[in-house]
């Protein structure tokens, strides 16, 4: 992840694990009747919703680490620009936001980062 500091200059940290999770949606109705016969005999459900789209959200988390990296990392809650780096690769890919959890506590020695963010685009397909 590479993110822009507040104070001006860019970060950027690798971390342990990564979840991908998919949302996707319809707009309109999707039919609930029986099954219709094309005239070659195969069976069919006509479709009658208008689009579908998805969005996805990426968790990444970073263990044991210390309390000067939580108080580092939490500074990506003012970032105004996050980007993912997708391993393997030098794509970039501009995200949002949506949850982060850096306990800094100066009782103990660290702790387990973790943050969530949503991709800013949304991929849509529409049918007839």
């Amino acid at each position: 992840m590479i993110w822009k500091s507040r104070f001006g200059g860019w970060c950027y940290f690798g971390f342990d694990m990564q979840t991908r999770t998919n949302k996707n949606a319809y707009s309109g109705s999707i039919t609930q009747g029986l099954y219709e016969v094309n005239s070659n005999g195969g069976m069919y459900v006509p479709v009658n919703y208008t689009s579908t789209s998805m969005t996805y959200t990426r968790t990444m988390k970073a263990y044991s680490l210390t309390n000067a990296e939580l108080l580092a990392l939490s500074g990506i809650a003012a970032s105004p620009a996050i980007y993912y780096l997708k391993e393997g690769t030098k794509e970039l890919e501009l995200m949002k936001l949506t949850a982060m959890s850096a306990p800094y506590s100066t009782e103990a020695m660290g702790g387990d980062f973790s943050v969530t963010l949503s991709n800013i685009s949304t991929s849509q397909f529409n049918t007839i």
